[in-house]
């Protein structure tokens, strides 16, 4: 019972430093404060939406909470399907604050179920399209660790 207790306090640990990139900084200030941010929040919102912007970003929010949260508890398959229908919905609107996190979670699901091309992709992904955000600069770190990882003459596409 202890070592379970064990995991999932560095699993917790983990996903900490990842979102806090190992320092002190209040990285949710931080993100208020990128102007990429600021611009996706001063958009009117999109003409597809069937309930008002507020609403679903909400909504957004705590479903990433809540898979972030999964992911604490070690449940990555059940994690990664709350994301996949949020990564989905980010197709009619990718500026959304936390689509970043949202990729950056997804990928690392992906990673931790052992598919590593999936979660490359995810992580380049947000590098792409969400360069100046937090979730930018873990993905870059996960993608690194990933790299590193490789198997000698395996290519970066498997």
């Amino acid at each position: 019972m202890w070592l379970r207790s064990l995991t999932v306090l560095a699993c917790l640990l983990t996903a900490a430093i990842l979102l806090t990139g190992c320092s002190a900084v209040n990285w949710q200030h931080d993100y208020e404060a990128l102007p990429s941010h600021r611009a996706a929040e001063d958009r009117p919102p999109s003409p597809a939406a069937d309930e008002p912007d507020a609403a679903q970003r909400a909504r957004m929010a705590a479903d990433i909470d809540r898979a972030v949260g999964l992911i604490a508890q070690l449940e990555y398959a059940h994690a990664g399907a709350i994301l996949r229908r949020l990564a989905l919905k980010l197709a009619s609107d990718p500026n959304a604050p936390r689509a970043g996190e949202v990729w950056f979670w997804l990928g690392y699901c992906c990673e931790k179920q052992g598919l590593p091309a999936e979660a490359r992709k995810h992580y380049v992904h947000v590098l792409e399209q969400y360069p100046r955000r937090p979730a930018a600069v873990q993905a870059s770190r996960r993608l690194g660790i990933l790299n590193a990882r490789k198997r000698p003459g395996q290519s970066a596409e498997e």
